[in-house]
């Protein structure tokens, strides 16, 4: 009790010296009464909150908030590191952390720029030959393939966040592909006329139709995991069968457009790439699947697939 009073009397003291004796001591005690939540702000390195009637320390960047301070001190704070995949990138009293952004989702044309820590989120920017539709402010949420300009030329080239500018389209060039597809169609025309007149001067041939069913009996073998044939499958599909199969099957022309931009000098790796796509949606009967568009317009390069399926390595 004596120790109180003496604090006061000193307090007063003090403040008497500092600011003159026409103080008031209810003046001083609110001066006084002040005094310690400064030092509580002064010990907080990242700041403070309200918890109830008391202040305690906000947790730092990368932390989350796991246990509230007690009346005892502001400095009891208990807080935790934020696990691998969440982050915080300010000073918080959050009981969890924010989820990192994902920059892998399939067709949105995103890759990583810099990695999610536990103080700040995943930064996302746009693939080569792609620019961003849908910026945020961390960077990209959807990205889209740039225009092809073809014959007509490049006027401002693609970059991250404008689409390609091409050249306006020259009037001869127009006038030109006219005459040389009207040239070719009058050609056609003649070629079939000459034909017909050929075929009318000699007698028909009827040919029955091949009589080996097997070679036409649905394809329908258990092969276990199609991932493991997509290797040997590529090597005697090529980029052009694959893009016809992929086309034929109602894949979305982005995939196929993707796959073409992101290995545009590669065809086998494009050519892998996409296979990969389609034998992952079709699921375990892929390469059955396969087998029966290939026979429908390309029979040869279908009983090579058969051969692969029937004689795995």
């Amino acid at each position: 009790m004596g120790s109180r009073y003496s604090l006061t009397f000193l307090t007063y003291f003090f403040y008497v010296v500092t600011f003159g004796s026409g103080s008031s001591l209810d003046e001083v005690k609110i001066q006084a009464s002040l005094l310690p939540k400064m030092k509580r702000e002064a010990q907080c390195a990242d700041g403070v909150y309200q918890h109830g009637t008391i202040t305690c320390c906000l947790c730092g960047i990368g932390q989350r908030l796991k246990e509230h301070c007690t009346a005892a001190s502001s400095q009891d704070t208990q807080c935790e590191r934020c696990e691998p995949g969440t982050y915080n990138s300010q000073a918080n009293q959050d009981k969890s952390c924010k989820r990192c952004t994902s920059c892998s989702h399939v067709n949105v044309g995103l890759e990583v720029e810099t990695n999610c820590t536990r103080g700040g989120d995943t930064k996302c920017r746009c693939k080569a030959y792609h620019y961003c539709i849908v910026p945020n402010n961390n960077g990209c949420t959807i990205c889209s393939p740039c225009t092809w300009c073809g014959l007509g030329g490049v006027k401002v080239a693609c970059n991250s966040s404008n689409d390609t500018v091409c050249n306006a389209k020259l009037e001869w060039r127009s006038y030109a592909c006219t005459g040389v597809a009207f040239a070719l169609f009058t050609l056609v025309v003649i070629a079939l006329i000459w034909r017909n007149k050929k075929l009318k001067k000699s007698p028909r041939i009827i040919q029955s139709p091949a009589t080996n069913e097997s070679e036409r009996e649905p394809f329908n073998k258990p092969v276990g995991d199609p991932m493991q044939y997509v290797p040997a499958v590529v090597e005697v599909l090529g980029w052009k069968t694959m893009k016809d199969v992929a086309h034929k099957s109602g894949m979305d022309a982005i995939v196929i457009e993707n796959c073409e931009l992101d290995h545009p000098n590669d065809a086998h790796e494009r050519t892998r790439r996409l296979l990969t796509i389609w034998v992952e949606r079709q699921g375990m009967g892929a390469m059955n699947t396969l087998v029966q568009i290939l026979r429908n317009g390309n029979e040869y390069t279908a009983q090579k697939v058969m051969h692969i399926l029937s004689n795995p390595v």
